[in-house]
């Protein structure tokens, strides 16, 4: 799974795949410069070294955060959307609120403004997302104020 965003760089889930059972593990995104091949990040769920599953990608509108539907690889099974600053590659937090399995698909409305999520459980979900990437801003300006 990949996602190409309109400054020239592609975002791409790889992952390991167990011989024993065929499932898969170990995921990983990565994004590259298109240009010239580039390895610009590797994008970690909760900052490890990979996660349990990846469902999709999202560029936002301005290229500034990527975005992931992912499952937690802990005790539980707990889906959310990753959001990572884009440049730094730093995970910034998280869209939740996911009561039953995976995430089917994410999407950023025209505009930027509204984040929405399909579910395997029926249901719709919407988040301002104009206001959570204001305060990731906020965030990280206060991080180079001190």
């Amino acid at each position: 799974m990949g996602y190409f965003d309109l400054s020239g760089r592609v975002a791409i889930v790889t992952a390991r795949r167990l011989e024993y059972s065929g499932y898969f593990e170990d995921f990983r995104i990565r994004a590259w410069q298109t240009a010239d091949g580039r390895l610009i990040n590797e994008y970690r769920a909760y900052e490890r070294s990979a996660g349990r599953l990846v469902f999709g990608l999202l560029w936002s509108a301005e290229g500034r955060y990527l975005l992931a539907a992912n499952q937690d690889e802990g005790f539980t099974s707990t889906s959310a959307i990753s959001l990572w600053n884009a440049d730094s590659g730093r995970h910034r937090g998280e869209f939740t609120g996911f009561s039953n399995g995976n995430i089917s698909g994410v999407f950023l409305l025209p505009g930027g403004k509204k984040l929405v999520a399909g579910c395997y459980d029926g249901k719709i979900r919407f988040w301002d997302f104009a206001a959570a990437a204001k305060a990731v801003e906020d965030f990280e300006r206060s991080l180079t104020t001190n």
